[in-house]
């Protein structure tokens, strides 16, 4: 639907997806410097199908300030993105249709990066991840008198 976009897909995964190769999809393989894709994109997705926890590849592209297409496994751990800063689809439809929402309406995509920079800001920050342990050795260290 839309010829001119185009797929830049970085990683070890690269080796598995030759035979998808196609015009506009792109592997990259390993990528020494990801801000320059990160900086070139206008969406990032995340179409994980298995895994725990809370996934680095979504909070990296949150921390670039970037939409996201990702399905339910992606968002483990940060569910509470949904639909502010992450569309969500299970399926390959929904999800062709999630990316699709994003590339034809800027102005969606505009909401969801504003919502991935204020998430990374107001609850990934380090001083927000790191003070409730930093806070607790100064406890500690009061406690015992060290």
């Amino acid at each position: 639907q839309q010829p001119q976009a185009t797929l830049h897909v970085c990683g070890t995964a690269c080796e598995s997806l030759q035979a998808f190769a196609a015009t506009n999809v792109h592997l990259l393989g390993r990528v020494e410097e990801i801000s320059a894709e990160y900086g070139a994109t206008e969406l990032c997705v995340i179409p994980l199908i298995a895994g725990s926890g809370l996934k680095i590849k979504l909070i990296e592209a949150l921390s670039h300030g970037r939409a996201c297409v990702s399905t339910s496994v992606g968002v483990q751990g940060v569910q509470e993105l949904t639909n502010k800063a992450v569309l969500v689809a299970d399926t390959p439809e929904d999800f062709a249709r999630a990316v699709m929402i994003l590339v034809t309406h800027p102005e969606k995509r505009r909401a969801l990066e504003a919502e991935a920079r204020k998430y990374v800001t107001e609850v990934l920050a380090a001083e927000k991840v790191y003070q409730p342990f930093v806070d607790r050795i100064y406890q500690h260290l009061r406690q015992n008198k060290c």
